[in-house]
């Protein structure tokens, strides 16, 4: 087909290029009048993507093409849209220098009254009425997404003129900035579509007041989340969330409060009131906390009203937790699937314990990355810096009444909790899974449907312990990169584990029967540790470590320091499995494969074991 290229010459007189294409999927010059511009078949149409050329004009874009990505540019203003096509569905102008809409009889977009999606995030469009003024979207009517955020960066005043937006009845998204004076007044209620809300540049306003969200009645995602980057902490800091904030938007699913240093878990009980009055399933409240402030607690009244909504994922990453009121667990909803407590401060106390069995509803915890602030924090932490009693006094206005804790832990707590209370300090050697004696094993507490653990860069450290976990739901765990010195095992009621990844521990030992219940076994990680110094691997019962595993899909003991394996346990596992074995040390002729194929020990049997 032909195809016009448009070149810019100094007198901004277009220059004349006919070219020839094929059909090729990408085709640079198929679609736009710049050559340097790629053309992709996508799902709909074709994209013209004429993203990060330096732009300072339109390029004029072939009829036919349904999106156009001129993000990154140097565009000034919104061209009067003569260059781009009447198909046209998505406009991305993300990152340019647009100050201004155009202004005329026919109004901006008066060309492209199709489009479903307009992206100016990241310019100079001042949220004010001299900036969007009357009609300004008016040939907007089938508008879906509007994505006007990080516009308004300023610290000054600024008014949001809702007028102006009413008149997007099809809108169903929209990002724009929360900035400081600026209120949504009840042009925005006539939005009957609008279900999804992202808010930026929030922190400049500093409080959120109980009117704020009046005029989004039919809101079902909602982000308030600021960056993990701080501008001025003196300008950008939300401070309060008014209780009564959110209690209209009863069609709430999704909150996402994140990155609000200034917030701290004060203003995270405030907002865990009001949902009981929502549909809330998702909640993200991470990083409230400055990362040099003081530790800080988790109270039952901070999240009391949770158990009141059906919350499913509750994600409460690097708040400085370093403790926990051990009557948490009973006011988590049974609806809770997911919970995230990533870098925090914690270490394991009575909290871990209690009421554990009564989250019928977990089935991931992750709760890795524990104590990093001793040794890791981001680059901009001293931006966020505060006044010791400001942390302090939060927590002090949050501490609950004195309750007993003698009289109640003697009536409530499992009776294999007190049991194993009861531990003697010198027990026989187990070995095995059965019997099962709670003076013997560690417990270890799991709610009854956990499917995932994972507890990674947390600092769990010393010996693996015979251990009893008390629901045989888990099927992933994952304690990587931890300091477990011993892998000792047992390992009990853990029947339907298939993933467990125990690598990077720096473990010296090892024992032959540490996985010997873990029968469902398809995936092990204990790469990177230093096992080699095992006494195991010089004697003969090291070909039982793997005895049970006859299930194992992946096995991987890379940088372990094993350079001798002497009958190894390979003659239980079965030929569908193979070894990448192209890095043994000497020792692999001592390997006993009952079924393997003559190329074993040149290529591969049909596996991913991996030793070196």
């Amino acid at each position: 087909m032909f195809v016009l290229c448009v070149s810019q010459n100094k007198q901004g007189v277009p220059s004349l290029d006919f070219k020839i294409s094929g059909n090729n999927k990408t085709d640079n010059h198929g679609c736009s009048s710049n050559c340097k511009c790629r053309c992709l078949n996508i799902s709909d149409g074709v994209l013209a993507d004429c993203s990060a050329l330096g732009l300072t004009k339109f390029p004029q874009i072939q009829e036919g093409v349904v999106s156009v990505n001129l993000s990154f540019n140097l565009l000034t203003h919104l061209h009067d849209a003569r260059y781009l096509p009447k198909t046209l569905k998505y406009l991305d102008l993300t990152k340019n220098k647009i100050t201004k809409f155009k202004n005329d009889e026919l109004g901006p977009f008066s060309a492209i009254h199709n489009i479903i999606s307009l992206n100016l995030s990241s310019n100079f469009l001042s949220l004010d009425v001299n900036t969007y003024y009357t009609g300004v979207f008016q040939n907007l009517k089938y508008l879906q997404y509007l994505d006007v955020s990080n516009n308004s960066n300023a610290n000054k005043s600024y008014y949001c003129p809702d007028k102006v937006f009413q008149e997007l009845s099809s809108l169903q998204s929209l990002s724009i900035d929360g900035v400081q004076n600026v209120t949504f007044g009840k042009g925005f209620s006539t939005l009957t579509n609008l279900t999804m809300l992202r808010i930026t540049g929030i922190a400049v306003k500093r409080i959120i007041n109980r009117e704020y969200f009046d005029n989004f009645p039919n809101l079902e995602h909602l982000d308030l989340s600021a960056t993990s980057e701080w501008r001025n902490i003196t300008d950008f800091a939300l401070t309060n969330f008014e209780k009564g904030a959110l209690q209209k938007l009863s069609k709430l699913l999704y909150l996402d409060i994140s990155y609000h240093r200034k917030l701290r878990m004060c203003g995270f009980r405030n907002v865990t009131n009001d949902l009981p009055k929502t549909s809330i399933r998702i909640l993200k409240a991470n990083y409230l906390e400055c990362e040099r402030s003081v530790s800080t607690v988790l109270f039952v009244e901070d999240i009391k009203s949770l158990n009141n909504t059906k919350l499913e994922e509750l994600y409460i990453d690097g708040n400085n937790l370093e403790e926990t009121d051990y009557l948490v667990p009973r006011h988590l909803p049974q609806s809770l699937n997911y919970f995230s407590a990533r870098d925090n401060r914690w270490v394991i106390n009575r909290y871990a314990y209690f009421y554990i069995s009564g989250l019928t509803g977990i089935k991931t915890v992750d709760l890795s990355f524990q104590n990093k602030h001793q040794f890791s924090q981001s680059k901009n932490a001293w931006l966020c810096s505060e006044v010791f009693h400001e942390t302090t006094h939060c927590i002090c206005d949050r501490v609950p009444d004195y309750v007993n804790e003698s009289s109640f832990l003697n009536g409530g707590l499992h009776k294999d909790i007190l049991r194993a209370s009861k531990k003697i300090d010198k027990f026989p050697l187990i070995t095995s899974c059965i019997p099962y004696d709670a003076t013997f094993f560690e417990l270890a507490l799991i709610p009854v449907k956990t499917e995932t653990i994972i507890i990674e860069s947390a600092k769990v450290g010393e010996n693996f312990p015979p251990i009893y976990f008390s629901t045989s739901s888990v099927k992933k765990i994952s304690l990587r990169n931890n300091q477990i010195y011993s892998f000792t095992g047992p390992i009990c009621n853990l029947t339907e584990l298939q993933y467990l990844d125990l690598s990077s521990n720096r473990a010296v030992d090892i024992s032959s029967y540490v996985f010997g219940s873990l029968i469902g076994l398809k995936h092990l990680e204990i790469d990177n540790n230093l096992l080699g110094n095992s006494n195991i691997f010089h004697m003969n019962k090291s070909v039982f470590i793997f005895e049970n595993q006859t299930n194992l899909m992946f096995l991987h003991v890379v940088k372990s320091t094993i350079y001798f394996i002497p009958e190894f346990s390979v003659q239980f596992i079965k030929t569908k499995y193979y070894f990448n074995g192209s890095q043994f040390t000497y020792g692999l002729e001592y390997f006993y494969l009952s079924y393997a194929r003559p190329t074993i020990y040149r290529y591969k049997l049909e596996s991913d074991i991996i030793f070196v």
